[in-house]
């Protein structure tokens, strides 16, 4: 029995339907290109100064990326060094987007940094590659503009022990199972009514 021509349109259309679902799905699937930072030119040292909420300078100990490669925060550890604005303890954690792609500034651990940082609702500090942050050997005019720095407060502001985490954790989930427990015992009480 031989196969009609007439079936081969069937064919091709339902071969044509499969293709272009699969097209739609990689689409779909695949995450777009990354955009570059547009970030305007930084402004003199003197505005950002007075736009900042803290300025300060310090070593990098650590960087630790908090969530996922694309969506996660970069968090820096700084040894701080000089203060010249803000509240600022001997250690401080900096979090920043985790690529400069996403206007996320690069920390390396070693490196010694002048950070113009805002602060977000927690209360801990922010930057970004749109900010007046730079490597500290390369910042001869904020210096000059900064002058002398103060030291820092003792202590640390913003930094998370990791051995703090599992505790949070652990009361997070007792806070839930007291509410579950506290809601069944609720349910179970007979009705007088």
């Amino acid at each position: 029995m031989s196969t009609s021509r007439d079936e081969d349109p069937a064919r091709l259309t339902a071969a044509s339907a499969l293709v272009l679902l699969i097209a739609v799905a990689a689409l779909v699937t695949f995450p777009s290109p990354a955009h570059a930072c547009d970030c305007p030119e930084p402004p003199p040292p003197e505005e950002a100064i007075a736009d900042a909420d803290a300025v300060f300078a310090g070593e990098v100990v650590e960087t630790r990326l908090v969530g996922g490669e694309h969506d996660g925060d970069l968090f820096a550890r700084i040894a701080v060094e000089d203060v010249w604005k803000g509240e600022v303890t001997e250690t401080v954690e900096v979090r920043t987007a985790p690529h400069t792609a996403t206007c996320g500034y690069h920390f390396s651990e070693g490196g010694r940094e002048l950070v113009y940082a805002g602060v977000d609702d927690e209360g801990g500090f922010t930057t970004s590659l749109c900010s007046r942050t730079t490597p500290l050997d390369s910042a001869e005019e904020d210096l000059a503009a900064l002058g002398e720095g103060d030291a820092p407060l003792a202590g640390e502001r913003g930094v998370a022990d990791a051995t703090t985490w599992p505790w949070i954790i652990a009361g997070a989930a007792a806070v839930v199972a007291l509410a579950v427990i506290g809601a069944a015992v609720i349910r179970r009480r007979p009705s007088t009514s």
